[in-house]
């Protein structure tokens, strides 16, 4: 219900604020975003995990940053003796994060797709009702239309393998590609083998390729239940519509 009304507000916002000024949309979808997460409207089970497993000096990763709920509280954790790594394919959008981020120590803003190999491709921006562009689902592949006219053309894609190659360590990586997951981590192997981080990825976009690729570098999967992380079952998570599956490399515990 919540979800719903805060749908329906985003809708309402564009139609009588930020009609035909696309600028003016990004900037208040931006302030909205910021005000659920300050509010734990926003995936608070995840956020709240989150504070468990970032600690200063860590480095993580935003796959699919959007508005930067998960930029913004990753940095808090990290602090400026970490780093951020933020990738969003959304001009536009990319833009409203760094006229309020550039400025943070430790975030790197990152204007590219991420993929299974390096390349181009069209962001697609899909609407609310057919009205209202919706940022939150875009894709760099085929989404159902009707896609809003005014999206960004051409974005590099990397691979998270090219980009992490040197980094010293990657400790978490959240992964949200609007059903490009399974494609992210594909191409994220060497460095899942190499850094061992906690992953978050959406569950019902892993494939059965990806859950072949965690198991060879020992990764089990859990999800949030009362607040913490139990180990689960996959296929149960997807049956139960668990939004997010946590994969955590041996040796690491829930806590730690």
């Amino acid at each position: 219900a919540l979800e719903a009304a805060i749908r329906v507000a985003k809708i309402g916002v564009f139609l009588t604020i930020c009609a035909g000024r696309p600028a003016r949309y990004q900037r208040t979808r931006y302030e909205i975003a910021r005000m659920a997460a300050r509010a734990r409207l926003h995936e608070r089970s995840e956020l709240a995990v989150l504070r468990r497993l970032l600690r200063p000096g860590h480095v993580a990763l935003d796959v699919g940053a959007n508005y930067g709920v998960y930029t913004r509280a990753m940095s808090e954790l990290v602090g400026p003796s970490g780093e951020v790594h933020a990738f969003e394919p959304q001009s536009d959008v990319i833009e409203v994060l760094r006229s309020e981020l550039a400025a943070t120590p430790g975030v790197h803003l990152v204007n590219a797709g991420v993929s299974d190999a390096p390349g181009w491709a069209t962001v697609r921006v899909p609407r609310i009702l057919g009205i209202a562009p919706e940022p939150a689902r875009a894709s760099i592949r085929s989404v159902p239309i009707p896609h809003d006219p005014r999206s960004p053309g051409i974005v590099e894609i990397i691979t998270l393998d090219d980009y992490c190659e040197g980094f010293e360590r990657v400790d978490f990586v959240k992964v949200d590609a609007e059903g490009h997951d399974a494609a992210v981590l594909r191409g994220a192997r060497h460095m899942l083998s190499r850094y061992r981080p906690i992953v978050q990825v959406e569950a019902m976009d892993v494939d059965d390729d990806v859950r072949r690729g965690w198991s060879t570098f020992g990764y089990r999967p859990y999800v949030v239940l009362g607040g913490t992380l139990v180990e689960y079952d996959l296929a149960a998570a997807r049956a139960r519509r668990r939004y997010n599956v946590y994969l955590l490399p041996p040796g690491r515990t829930p806590v730690a």
